[in-house]
């Protein structure tokens, strides 16, 4: 049932085929999926209704106040090991 629900509010449009794709939740700015320049697909930055971030914004942008430990660990991604030849955990792209 959230799916249903969230599907009903959630959308996103063509792109470029390398550029980020908007997402927005209502009609408001949700998150971006990038998956062009990274390793590994993201969803970056996650906003909250008022616009404000949820997620840090290292290493994805520079951020003096987020610590800059774990560079793997980018906002919301999704990541295993070797499933059928496709490995979204380490950091090398194929």
């Amino acid at each position: 049932m959230f799916v249903a629900v969230l599907t009903a509010f959630a959308s996103c449009s063509a792109q470029p085929p390398d550029a980020p794709v908007p997402i927005t939740l209502g009609g408001a700015p949700f998150t971006e999926l990038r998956h062009a320049e990274l390793s590994r697909p993201v969803l970056w930055p996650v906003l909250d209704r008022a616009g404000r971030a949820l997620t840090r914004a290292w290493p994805l942008a520079d951020a003096p106040e987020d610590p800059t430990d774990h560079p793997h660990q980018r906002s919301v991604w999704f990541a295993h090991g070797a499933v059928n030849g496709i490995d979204f955990w380490s950091e090398a792209r194929g």
